[in-house]
């Protein structure tokens, strides 16, 4: 992140700063995700753009700046109505999946609540089981208690749950045994020319 940016969100108390300018400068694109066995688009993934007009050197550093000032949560928040609301305007949006990539780092924030997200998605007129939220293997869950009971917690309101870059991160084998994921999202470093 440019050092100007840096400095203009080193201070806690800035934070609404920080929020109004990824609520300027963030939007969703949709990529389709296709059935091989079709050909039919079956779900969109929700891409995050707009990060570099903001003044930060990538999504992951949008993210890192926001644990750093303890704003993880309401970052989280504010991305998912962001993607939630956009998707709810695709026509055809009840036919297909959202899937939407979440920063596990959030599970440990104190008063994160899958009941949230849920309302948020009944509030944007979605259905909890269109929704897959991706986890990834880029930073570490640990195999501590809470994450995994947030991640029960989804499941048990029809969220479906997908490991993400599976294969380049810390937990491995691990993470997919804990998770019981839907869905598993092979990283492209092993399926490259094939």
């Amino acid at each position: 992140m440019d050092m100007a940016v840096t400095a203009r969100f080193s201070d806690k108390a800035k934070g609404h700063d920080f929020l109004a300018v990824l609520a300027r400068h963030i939007d969703y694109a949709f990529q389709p995700i296709a059935s091989f066995n079709s050909g039919r688009c079956y779900g969109v993934e929700a891409l995050m753009r707009g990060w570099a007009k903001a003044g930060f050197a990538s999504i992951e550093s949008v993210f890192d700046q926001a644990f750093e000032l303890g704003l993880l949560l309401e970052v989280d928040a504010l991305l998912k109505q962001m993607a939630f609301e956009k998707f709810s305007r695709i026509p055809h949006h009840r036919e297909l999946r959202l899937f939407f990539n979440i920063d596990n780092r959030v599970f440990s924030a104190p008063g994160y609540r899958p009941a949230a997200t849920v309302a948020m998605l009944e509030r944007c007129g979605l259905r909890p089981s269109s929704v897959v939220l991706e986890v990834s293997e880029h930073k570490d869950m640990g195999r501590g208690q809470a994450a995994y009971e947030i991640l029960r917690a989804y499941r048990s309101r029809t969220v479906q749950i997908a490991l993400d870059d599976f294969g380049t991160g810390f937990s491995g084998l691990a993470l997919l045994y804990d998770t019981h994921p839907e869905y598993v999202k092979i990283d492209r470093y092993f399926i490259c020319g094939i």
